[in-house]
């Protein structure tokens, strides 16, 4: 064999181990790479997820002390009132004074959302009006949820009972709704709709929509309410507050005498807090907490006991006098 061809074979297997080194180390660098990534994002996570618990028990603090009205909450002691320090019971995000105010808190009141307990049938159409669900979809969902929660077999025009839901492999609840996923199981109510009325709907009893601290969308559910009607609602509940239909009708410059029933100004003893705080490209860790003021003896605790609730755990008396409802944590 001549020397040059040695050579030659050489140089090639030579080259050949170069190529499968270097695809080795790229391959190699490739899953590094990836690796401190997914760590630098589950870090990102659970540094949100700290803040944003952080944010929550500022918010608690702002809920338990602050100065509450009919349409917002005030911190203590504050006299230089801006919308950075004014905690609206209407839903309104405000960025918490912690952490490079990268962390969101937002306090809704029970009264402002719709309830799916005792609802009224107008209201509950105007939202799934307002997020573009079909008047066909809209008379069968109002309908059906009637039929799922009454106890009889009785089928409304548009509605909906066991012979349908049989198809299907369940049957109707004929009792209240135990959970918001639940609608997801009646006739009218899709997928692609639900994520979206969600965020307003609630399960606990209601004696109607107060428009002091419904939000945007729910202010849209009114019947023959605009955009522009509910901006002006919006912006009146900065300086005041709405006493009665007379004067929500007069913002407005809509008539909603024909709606009294429905329409209430007194907040609810339940309120929603929301704190969130973002990483990531996109993303926010959210914490939700429901809570509700407690009724009977241990409402009056504090003005009952006094200061002896010093010597007590702290898990007994951290949240008085409001009980959690639900707590539920989520990425967005």
């Amino acid at each position: 064999m001549s020397r040059r061809h040695e050579s030659g074979s050489a140089l090639a297997l030579v080259l050949w181990v170069v190529a499968v080194l270097l695809i080795i180390s790229l391959s190699f660098s490739v899953l590094i790479q990836s690796r401190v990534r997914r760590m630098e994002m589950l870090f990102n996570r659970f540094q949100a997820s700290l803040e944003a618990y952080s944010g929550l028990q500022y918010g608690l603090l702002v809920f338990l002390t602050g100065t509450k009205g009919p349409t917002e909450i005030t911190f203590a002691n504050r006299t230089d009132l801006t919308d950075s320090n004014r905690y609206y019971l209407d839903g309104t995000p405000v960025s918490v004074p912690l952490f490079e105010k990268k962390t969101r808190l937002s306090l809704q009141d029970y009264s402002g959302l719709v309830s799916l307990r005792r609802f009224y049938p107008e209201f509950l159409d105007g939202l799934m009006k307002y997020f573009g669900a079909s008047e066909e979809n809209r008379r069968a969902f109002v309908d059906s949820l009637l039929d799922w929660i009454d106890l009889d077999d009785l089928i409304r025009l548009n509605g909906a009972e066991k012979d349908y839901y049989e198809t299907l492999g369940y049957r109707p609840r004929n009792s209240p709704l135990m959970t918001l996923d639940e609608i997801l199981l009646i006739r009218g109510m899709d997928e692609s709709l639900y994520p979206k009325i969600q965020p307003f709907l609630i399960l606990g009893n209601s004696d109607g929509i107060n428009p002091n601290v419904a939000p945007f969308e729910v202010l849209m559910s009114f019947p023959h309410m605009t955009e522009d009607a509910a901006r002006k609602i919006m912006e009146f509940r900065k300086t005041g507050f709405l006493a009665g239909v007379s004067a929500l009708s007069s913002v407005s410059g809509i008539n909603f005498s024909f709606y009294e029933r429905a329409i209430t100004f007194v907040n609810s003893s339940s309120v929603i807090l929301k704190a969130s705080c973002g990483f990531g490209d996109n993303s926010r860790y959210m914490i939700v907490c429901h809570l509700r003021r407690r009724t009977g003896v241990s409402a009056n605790f504090l003005e009952v006991f006094g200061d002896s609730t010093k010597g007590l755990p702290v898990e007994f008396s951290r949240w008085r006098p409001y009980d959690i409802t639900l707590w539920k944590e989520e990425v967005r």
